[in-house]
């Protein structure tokens, strides 16, 4: 199996897995506060994208380094399309469904989705080394 990114797994403290989850508490809780002036809609995102991306990134940079973020925060974007895929199901199918049936399904939708864009990006990145110019003498 081809690995993207050469990163050796590193140990993590308990004192950084203790700052870890309370970063995010702290960040729910100020999102959740805040949301009676900026509505459901924006809380809801905020919730989900940048509190999720700054606790990752963060404890990621300081465990991993830098190059462990760029690849953690790409996975991320790419990530983004099967939870777009699987919210849109559940808001359509969820009035005329049983509840289960709905998240299996739109679960089912979520890995497809999530296997198809990474299909794409790997044939998009072998396409682009294969295009890129060899410098030769």
């Amino acid at each position: 199996m081809d690995v993207p990114f050469p990163f050796v797994a590193g140990t993590t403290a308990r004192s950084d897995l203790f700052g870890r989850m309370l970063a995010g508490a702290a960040l729910t809780v100020l999102v959740t506060s805040l949301s009676a002036y900026v509505g459901a809609k924006w809380s809801g995102l905020l919730a989900v994208f940048p509190l999720l991306g700054i606790v990752l990134s963060v404890s990621s940079h300081r465990s991993h380094g830098p190059d462990f973020v760029i690849s953690l925060l790409r996975g991320m974007v790419a990530g983004r399309f099967s939870f777009a895929a699987f919210c849109l199901f559940l808001a359509l199918a969820l009035p005329y469904q049983q509840t289960i049936a709905v998240f299996v399904e739109a679960s089912v939708i979520a890995m497809f989705v999530q296997w198809r864009t990474k299909r794409l990006a790997t044939a998009q990145r072998a396409q682009t080394i294969t295009e890129s110019p060899v410098a030769t003498e």
